[in-house]
C-alpha cells in the first residue's frame, strides 16, 4: 500500500513538473517575439532549363519550421512529414535566365518567429513538375526571428532546384522603400 501510495505521488510530483515548471523555463529561453517576417523567392531559369517551357509556377510550400512554444516531436523532417507548412497557390512566372543576379520576386509570404531544426523546406511546382529543396540557415542559428526579410534566390535547372544565394535584411529596409 505504501509503495502504491509513494508511487501515486510521485506521478503526481512528475505532473506538475512538467505541467507547471517546464513551460516556465520554456517561455524565458526561447521568448516570443511579436510581428512577423518577410520571406521573398526569387526564382529564375537557370542556364539548362529549356527555354521551350513556360516557366509557370503554380506552387510554392515552405515547410520544416515551428513556432517557438511548439513541442515538436523528435522524428526527423523532410518535406513529407514537415511539423508546418505555408502553401501559395495559383498562376505565376519565373524570371528569365540571367548570369547576374536577379531581383525579381517570384513569391512572398510573411510569417512570424520560426524554429527551423532540421532546416527549411521549400517545394515548388513549376510546369507541373514538383522540384525541392533544404533551404540554408540564413544566420548561426535555426531559429529565425521575426523582424527581418529573408531573400532566397533559386534557380530551376533542368529538374533541379537549386538556391545560389540567401539575404537578411532588416523589415525597416521593407517600410522605407
Amino acid at each position: 500500500m505504501k509503495s502504491s501510495l509513494k508511487r501515486l505521488l510521485t506521478l503526481l510530483a512528475v505532473i506538475s513538473f512538467y505541467g507547471f515548471v517546464l513551460p516556465l523555463f520554456a517561455s524565458s529561453e526561447a521568448p516570443v517575439v511579436c510581428g512577423s517576417s518577410e520571406y521573398r523567392f526569387v526564382i529564375s531559369r537557370g542556364e539548362f532549363f529549356p527555354q521551350s517551357s513556360p516557366g509557370e509556377l503554380s506552387e510554392l510550400t515552405l515547410s520544416g519550421y515551428f513556432f517557438p512554444g511548439d513541442k515538436p516531436d523528435m522524428k526527423v523532417l523532410s518535406p513529407f512529414s514537415a511539423a508546418n507548412s505555408y502553401t501559395l497557390t495559383g498562376s505565376a512566372s519565373i524570371n528569365g535566365y540571367s548570369p547576374g543576379v536577379q531581383s525579381g520576386v517570384v513569391a512572398s509570404l510573411s510569417l512570424p518567429t520560426l524554429c527551423a531544426p532540421s532546416g527549411l523546406y521549400l517545394t515548388v511546382v513549376i510546369d507541373g513538375l514538383p522540384m525541392n529543396v533544404r533551404l540554408p540557415y540564413p544566420c548561426d542559428s535555426d531559429i529565425l526571428p521575426s523582424g527581418f526579410i529573408y531573400t532566397y534566390r533559386l534557380e530551376v535547372d533542368g529538374r533541379s532546384l537549386i538556391v545560389s544565394g540567401v539575404s537578411v535584411l532588416p523589415l525597416d529596409n521593407l517600410r522605407k522603400e
